[in-house]
């Protein structure tokens, strides 16, 4: 917190109101103060007239949640990221199906040239503004539908990414859409998907066209000779609601595979 004009005494206080620590700062004080997470406290204006400038820390996977409202980046892939990815060589990463952007965005946060799929104008235009705002020029976006040949050259990526994306395509086209991303991406590069799988316990929304087998994304990598990381099923729950308004409940598959290099 940083006063730009004027004069404030910001006191620091406990769930009783009891003055913990006060403050006096005014337009002079260059160093300004930091606010901890969830400190209580409260502002008296020292002077007529007062000005102000907040700044908001939060951490990277949590910054386009909290300053645009936007969904979570996704948990499964915020894991992967951490534990798997980060430390790898990943200068480019394409996410399909990319939605309101909130990988997207955290992936270009963190410093990756990202680019995104998406066939719905509204959900790019929103992300393009994000982008100028924040600064991210590394961020290239297209409106495809993932029915029709990708227009990727071969190696282009380091990793693909698709959190709950593939339920919405044709069952048909997923053999050529893999192939595709798989032909896209570089030798040593990685393939991250979460998708919901087929399942007696649970119901889908009707748009849903492909729900796998539980193992049936584990064999087509297999057999492709790529090394599965990380394969395992859990239930889990939509950001979408139901008719009872509560989330979407289902089990989804998590998948990390990388593209062994050619022998």
């Amino acid at each position: 917190m940083q006063v730009t004009e004027g004069r404030v005494c910001l006191r620091f206080v406990d769930q009783t109101g009891t003055v913990l620590s006060e403050h006096a700062l005014d337009a002079g004080s260059n160093a300004g103060l930091t606010v901890p997470p969830a400190a209580l406290h409260q502002i008296e204006r020292l002077s007529q007239k007062f000005t102000i400038e907040v700044s908001c820390y939060c951490k990277p996977h949590r910054y386009f949640e909290k300053k645009y409202q936007l969904s979570n980046v996704h948990d499964d892939l915020l894991s992967a990221y951490l534990h798997s990815l980060r430390d790898r060589s990943l200068n480019r990463i394409l996410d399909i199906g990319c939605g309101s952007g909130r990988n997207l965005l955290f992936l270009a946060k963190m410093g990756h040239a990202v680019t995104g799929v998406e066939n719905k104008s509204e959900k790019l235009e929103r992300i393009e503004a994000i982008a100028r705002q924040e600064g991210l020029d590394d961020l290239t976006l297209l409106n495809h539908d993932l029915h029709e040949r990708l227009p990727f050259a071969a190696g282009e990526f380091d990793a693909v990414v698709a959190t709950v994306a593939l339920q919405f395509l044709k069952p048909e086209r997923i053999d050529s859409l893999l192939a595709e991303l798989g032909e896209a991406t570089a030798a040593g590069g990685f393939h991250f998907f979460v998708f919901p799988v087929a399942s007696e316990i649970f119901g889908y929304p009707e748009n849903f066209a492909f729900l796998p087998s539980k193992d049936q994304l584990f064999h087509w990598y297999q057999h492709r000779g790529w090394s599965l990381i990380d394969y395992r099923v859990n239930n889990g729950q939509l950001t979408r609601r139901g008719a009872d308004g509560k989330p979407i409940q289902g089990q989804f598959a998590t998948l990390l595979a990388q593209k062994r290099p050619p022998p």
